[in-house]
């Protein structure tokens, strides 16, 4: 969409918007796949320290001027697809 748009921005963030945690993401696409969930080398109680948490972006600007419809609308769609290939 971007290499057709008549004047893009030199940059976008390329995300489905739905911000989750980088924990929540593999254990869901475990779940997913019938497999445990990883540890990550983490006490189940214990957050990750500061500088190894996650991170949020902001694709308002990729959907504003360049208005894709996404195949998946989250990582739950997109992840589900996958762990359903063989």
């Amino acid at each position: 969409l971007a290499a057709g748009h008549p004047a893009p921005s030199s940059r976008y963030v390329v995300s489905d918007g739905v911000p989750v945690p980088r924990r929540i993401f593999y254990q869901t696409l475990a779940e997913l796949l019938g497999v445990p969930p990883p540890t990550f080398g983490l006490l189940e109680d214990q957050a990750p320290p500061r500088s190894e948490g996650d991170k949020r972006v902001n694709p308002e600007r990729m959907f504003r001027e360049l208005g894709p419809v996404l195949r998946y609308p989250s990582y739950r769609e997109g992840l589900a697809e996958i762990a359903a290939e063989p």
